[in-house]
């Protein structure tokens, strides 16, 4: 979702540190500290101070809120692309480095999410022999009617496969933002059994429109077919009163 400081070319991120031999240094304090241990503790300590401005905030809300304040770090990368949405959106970065100062200020005046509301399509079949050894794979195309505006996107998905490490997955929006759920990876396991990903790269995007997966076999030799696929969209009622889908279960859920 968002990014935080950590080390990198002989950085670390200032810290106090245990004392002895559990510690990175002889003194009280460190400034080789990094990795997710770094970065997971200061986006918790942010939401904290969040949450102090504002206890009634929701995890929803604070996700809002994280997004919403981000920024755009390292902007000369060549993985920035904007969503329909007009949200700047990175694979390796999310929606940027959070910002404590910003994040606790929209915080203060946050008005509170309405419950979300969740449109499942349903198990789609799919029954498609994956072409060995080709990036072009095969498609395959899903109309979505509900009108949503997006939080996240979750796609089930389902293959017989004898090495699932060969398969890239992507989905791609009606408005084409492209999320990679898999790419080729050395994974000898065989098949994707109704496994779950999940991506906010379409956040504030509509889910009304013809979704896309794409599944590609990258590698040659081993083999396999794409069984099945499933979406399901969280987020809000775009327009009021809003009627008319196709098949398909639309749910409303509690902030809990």
């Amino acid at each position: 979702l968002i990014t935080a400081p950590a080390s990198g070319s002989g950085v670390g991120i200032s810290t106090t540190d245990l004392l002895g031999d559990g510690g990175y240094s002889d003194g009280n304090c460190t400034d080789g500290f990094g990795g997710t241990s770094s970065s997971a503790p200061l986006v918790s300590g942010v939401v904290s101070l969040m949450l102090e401005t504002r206890p009634d905030l929701t995890w929803r809300d604070v996700q809002h809120i994280l997004v919403q304040s981000a920024l755009r770090n390292d902007s000369d990368d060549s993985g920035w692309s904007q969503n329909s949405a007009g949200r700047w959106v990175n694979h390796k970065y999310g929606f940027g480095m959070v910002d404590a100062q910003k994040a606790v200020e929209l915080a203060s005046s946050w008005v509170p999410e309405e419950p979300v509301v969740v449109y499942d399509s349903g198990v789609i079949s799919a029954a498609q022999t994956i072409p060995d050894n080709d990036p072009d794979g095969v498609l395959l195309s899903f109309f979505v009617p509900q009108n949503l505006t997006l939080e996240h996107v979750e796609v089930v998905f389902s293959a017989t496969h004898t090495y699932r490490g060969d398969l890239a997955i992507t989905l791609v929006s009606p408005r084409d933002t492209q999320s990679v759920l898999a790419t080729e990876h050395l994974d000898e396991n065989p098949d994707y059994p109704e496994w779950k990903f999940m991506s906010v790269r379409h956040w504030g995007e509509s889910c009304r429109g013809l979704w896309t997966l794409k599944v590609a076999d990258m590698w040659a030799y081993d083999t396999g077919t794409w069984d099945s696929w499933r979406l399901i969209f969280y987020g809000r009622e775009r327009q009021a009163g809003s009627s008319g889908f196709l098949p398909g279960a639309l749910m409303l859920l509690g902030d809990e």
